[in-house]
């Protein structure tokens, strides 16, 4: 009776802790989101003692760095540790936790220094800190971001902080049960959205690649600078190399960047910031490697960042080429899974040539890939495309006619279904007006083709494809969700069956070119110039392109002119701006305008075409209007009223003590004069149609340029 009853005791107390136990990591939230799941779960897979180079920082360490291609191009074993907003508290913890499984490996730490300015909320410690398995490294980390004994024990034991959570349970904690953690990626969050492609991308900040040195140092947060002192010295207890560093991001300022690297040098560290040059320069970091308006980077981005971190590592860190050495055979493996689970993809990307896009899609074997085209998918397509189609079995996309309708279905490389409604309209009518006089005689079909299946993981497709006259529709509902970009030409949506996932929804449009603009804009935005194509030729992704870049060079060339100024500055500044194709230069005297002009300065004016400036007098008005060097418009008075001009856009307004004291250049309704005494100047740029820059100099006593 007694063992019986002992057993009940053992069954019971076993039953309990394997509850408690489920709970807690049931009840704990999964934050997959950044890949915080994946990159701590996927830590703890590593084998011990094989890691060498860590990573440490918030999102924008997340986004930047992938260790997969530092060790296929370097042989370099390193891992991503960064998580969402992670604070510095924690990122001196999850340093102390890898050096405990990597003791004997781990030579160096790259620590982004983005969280120098400021603590998160206490949810982003608990997601940083959470799934770190338990220790007295966790121990300590939880005391030191918490209050009290209470608060500590809620946050070390999941089950007494979120056991109300119920509630909020979705879809995806059950999901977790048979998740598969994604090892490969090493902790790097992998993206391809482009922040240049969305409609808000005119939003966005441009940044300056110049470093302004007298930018008074930003003031960091009191706990980041304590935390960064423990990293500082633990690294140097235990002989590690920290490497402090700066993703590209637009929120990151001369300021920011002088307080870090003051810091650097004070704990003789390597301060390394690629938002300013010559850094910048050195990855040829530009819009395209951003995928949303808070800077972080997409993989064409970290690509850059990592070959050249890579690069740095290999010859200054003292870092092992692992390659071929069997301790790390478990790194080719994980190489291969990264080639086929995010490489594919950027390859994919990659391509301009739809048929290209195709036969690179069809090797990947857990691939659906559904074709629909929509309006015309026919004009551009080349033989040479038409002949691939058909190698590839796509016979009716082959032979696809002006504004056919088309559908195709594609599984495990195979050609499932094939469908286009033969209609070869361009053979029997020219206009617009006969086709519809044809559909309203009915001799013409009016409705989209279809077809509707079920893949092998059980999820059920419909797909309907409408030329210009059969109802002009490209749509794919997978699930009830619908996943076609809708847009003229062969829409082309690709499915992991797999992983039940969308991998890509793209559009080619076919109709007006044979290839898309592909990831390498600037590399047809350097052919299209070469060309001599003008703007107004260029498609509308290289326009924003160009007026990107023509923006960034505006900004560069301005900073640069405003940090070379003399002082006879007046003149320094309008010959910079004098001669540039698309700049309008505006004038308005106020005050007194004249008092230092010398001779010199009179006659460079008369020799430029700007006679009434040469012959300025004692307190005259005076306004002017510039353009590409040539003069459109110069007056001076000394009336007892203030003179005025008006254009298409602009209004200008100007008076000497004696005629109103006062400036004025208005241009689309908003006032850019610096309101100051002596003249006044604005620049605008008719390509952008915005101002991109305005000065004063006081030139009643000495010309000086001040800045705004």
């Amino acid at each position: 009776m007694k063992n019986r009853h002992l057993l009940k005791i053992v069954s019971f107390l076993i039953i309990a802790v394997w509850l408690f136990y489920g709970l807690n990591w049931f009840l704990q939230p999964v934050w997959l989101d950044w890949n915080n799941y994946d990159t701590i779960h996927g830590f703890y897979k590593e084998p011990e003692n094989t890691i060498e180079t860590l990573f440490l920082g918030a999102s924008t360490a997340v986004n930047a760095f992938t260790p997969m291609e530092l060790y296929e191009d370097y042989g370099i074993c390193a891992y991503n540790l960064g998580t969402e907003q992670q604070p510095m508290l924690t990122s001196y913890y999850w340093l102390e936790e890898a050096y405990r499984f990597h003791s004997e490996t781990l030579k160096n730490v790259v620590l982004e220094c983005s969280m120098l300015r400021r603590t998160p909320q206490i949810a982003f410690y608990q997601k940083t800190i959470d799934h770190m398995k338990f220790s007295s490294i966790k121990y300590h980390a939880v005391k030191d971001y918490t209050e009290d004994f209470h608060e500590m024990l809620l946050y070390l034991v999941p089950i007494f902080s979120y056991h109300k959570r119920w509630a909020s349970i979705t879809d995806v904690d059950f999901e977790i049960i048979n998740y598969k953690i994604k090892d490969y990626v090493r902790g790097y969050n992998f993206v391809t959205e482009r922040y240049f492609n969305s409609e808000k991308y005119k939003e966005s900040i441009i940044s300056s690649y110049i470093l302004d040195q007298e930018a008074e140092p930003a003031k960091f947060h009191q706990e980041s600078l304590q935390y960064l002192e423990k990293i500082v010295n633990f690294c140097k207890e235990k002989g590690i190399r920290l490497i402090l560093m700066k993703t590209p991001n637009i929120n990151w300022s001369s300021s920011n960047h002088n307080a870090a690297a003051e810091l650097a040098k004070n704990y003789k560290l390597d301060f390394l910031d690629f938002n300013f040059e010559p850094l910048s320069l050195e990855i040829d970091y530009n819009i395209l490697d951003i995928a949303d308006i808070d800077g972080h980077m997409n993989y064409y981005g970290a690509s850059k960042l990592t070959s050249w971190f890579g690069k740095y590592l290999s010859e200054q860190c003292n870092v092992t080429d692992v390659r071929g050495n069997p301790k790390y055979s478990y790194m080719e493996k994980q190489l291969k899974n990264y080639y086929e689970q995010v490489l594919h993809f950027a390859k994919l990307n990659m391509l301009e040539d739809p048929c290209d896009y195709l036969l690179l899609a069809m090797e990947h074997k857990d691939y659906a890939i559904f074709i629909i085209g929509k309006d015309d998918s026919a004009s551009s397509l080349r033989e040479d495309q038409r002949e691939g189609f058909a190698s590839a079995g796509l016979e009716k996309l082959s032979v696809l006619g002006y504004r056919s309708s088309y559908l195709a279905v594609i599984e495990n490389g195979m050609v499932l279904y094939e469908l286009s409604d033969s209609l070869e309209i361009e053979k029997e009518l020219s206009t617009e007006e006969q086709i519809e006089s044809k559909i309203e005689e009915k001799e013409l079909k009016v409705t989209p083709i279809s077809y509707k299946g079920q893949l092998k993981n059980g999820s059920i497709y419909t797909l309907s494809s409408g030329g210009t006259m059969n109802g002009n529709v490209a749509s794919c509902m997978i699930g009830g969700k619908e996943y076609a970009q809708n847009s003229r030409g062969l829409n082309i949506v690709i499915y992991d069956i797999k992983n039940d996932k969308l991998v890509d929804s793209v559009n080619f449009d076919t109709c007006a070119s044979s290839i898309r603009d592909n990831v390498n804009m600037e590399v047809l935005l350097e052919k299209a110039q070469e060309e001599g194509k003008n703007y107004n030729e260029l498609s509308k992704n290289l326009k924003n392109l160009y007026l990107y870049n023509y923006k960034s060079e505006t900004l560069h060339s301005t900073e640069l002119l405003k940090s070379l100024i003399k002082e006879d500055g007046l003149w320094d500044y309008l010959s910079a701006y004098w001669n540039q194709e698309n700049r309008i230069i505006f004038l308005s005297a106020m005050d007194e305008a004249a008092g230092s002009f010398s001779e010199a300065a009179r006659l460079t004016f008369e020799e430029n075409g700007l006679h009434e400036l040469a012959a300025l007098g004692y307190r005259d008005s005076y306004l002017a209007v510039i353009n590409n060097g040539q003069v459109l418009y110069e007056r001076k008075d000394h009336g007892e009223i203030p003179i005025e001009t008006k254009g298409v856009n602009y209004k200008m307004i100007s008076g000497g003590m004696e005629s109103g004291n006062v400036s004025s250049i208005q241009i689309n309704n908003t006032e850019y004069s610096l309101k100051t005494r002596g003249i006044n100047v604005v620049i605008y740029d008719t390509l952008l149609n915005e101002v991109v820059d305005k000065a004063s100099f006081d030139t009643c006593a000495i010309p000086v340029h001040i800045d705004n």
